[in-house]
């Protein structure tokens, strides 16, 4: 079943570049490197067995110390971007991964590189573009992977997109519209209650 799913998912990646523009023979070509890339990096990741051990999943780092174990990596430049204060620690939960990642920088080639991030830009965009893109996406992802045999009509995607994207303004606008003063105090009283109920079961309970 694993081929299975690898073979069409490498048809997947091929029909994305195609529909990218990619020729037939350069969607292939890119298609077998991406799967041989993504392999080599899951070779360097833990087992789902492993990630069951929470401690092998703690290892607290500073920037010098990421920097190490990927000196090819600019970290520096990654943290800023994402406007992280200097001197921060941060949770590093497979550093093996980025040990492997390091060394595919600089013995992957450039162009192979390229192509692997083109993909996993139209792969998160796909959802959102043309219907060829959406439909070829959920071919795999919705058919294939998780056995759903149909798309749902566009505007429930857009409700279930606006829900995940704007749900407390989306909360706030509904709240606003539909609870009076009288209910949002009867609400917050029927919380209180719940909380107290719970306090005194943590407290009395052996």
């Amino acid at each position: 079943k694993s081929v299975e799913l690898r073979a069409n998912y490498q048809l997947e990646i091929e029909r994305m570049l195609s529909l990218l523009g990619d020729s037939a023979a350069d969607a292939r070509r890119g298609a077998v490197d991406i799967l041989k890339l993504e392999t080599e990096l899951a070779a360097g990741s833990l087992t789902q067995v492993e990630m069951r051990d929470p401690t092998q999943l703690q290892h607290k780092m500073h920037l010098a110390d990421l920097q190490k174990i990927s000196p090819n990596f600019d970290w520096s430049a990654y943290f800023t971007a994402f406007g992280v204060p200097p001197g921060t620690a941060v949770n590093v939960t497979q550093p093996k991964f980025f040990t492997a990642l390091d060394k595919l920088i600089t013995d992957e080639n450039l162009a192979v590189w390229k192509t692997y991030l083109r993909w996993h830009v139209i792969h998160d965009a796909a959802p959102y573009l043309s219907v060829r893109f959406v439909n070829a996406n959920f071919d795999f992802y919705g058919k294939i992977l998780h056995g759903v045999p149909q798309l749902k009509p566009r505007w429930k995607r857009c409700v279930e997109w606006t829900d995940d994207d704007l749900g407390e303004a989306l909360g706030q606008a509904f709240v606003s519209r539909t609870f009076s003063t009288e209910t949002k105090q009867r609400v917050q009283a029927m919380a209180k209650k719940i909380e107290l109920a719970m306090q005194n079961e943590i407290e009395t309970i052996p």
